[in-house]
């Protein structure tokens, strides 16, 4: 199974991650819109607000599988493109870098 979670603003995105890091599930996803200033400083630091919330729930209960962050950037008529960190279930980011669609028109 797959979970996901979306959320628009990055100060309550901590309730998501709550959330999915809560389910038995080999991979939880978390898409955020929009890129501010704080999010991108903490994205380019490698480390999250929520970092705290890994490790209470490692060292209470474990986690189990894979969370993935993706940031929703830009989109143009070309391509959307996302910023992406992957955890293990030891809370450590193992990937991180933009993942970048594109957009091909249909005629």
């Amino acid at each position: 199974m797959i979970f996901i979670e979306s959320e628009n603003s990055w100060e309550s995105a901590y309730e998501e991650v709550l959330k999915l890091c809560s389910v038995n599930a080999p991979l939880k996803i978390l898409i955020q819109y929009g890129l501010n200033d704080k999010l991108r400083g903490e994205l380019e630091d490698r480390e999250t607000h929520w970092d705290y919330i890994f490790q209470d729930y490692i060292h209470e209960i474990g986690l189990v599988g894979y969370f993935a962050l993706l940031v929703y950037v830009t989109q143009d008529d070309k391509s959307v493109t996302f910023k992406k960190m992957l955890y293990n279930n030891k809370g450590d980011i193992i990937d991180s870098g933009d993942i970048i669609i594109e957009i091909k028109n249909s005629r």
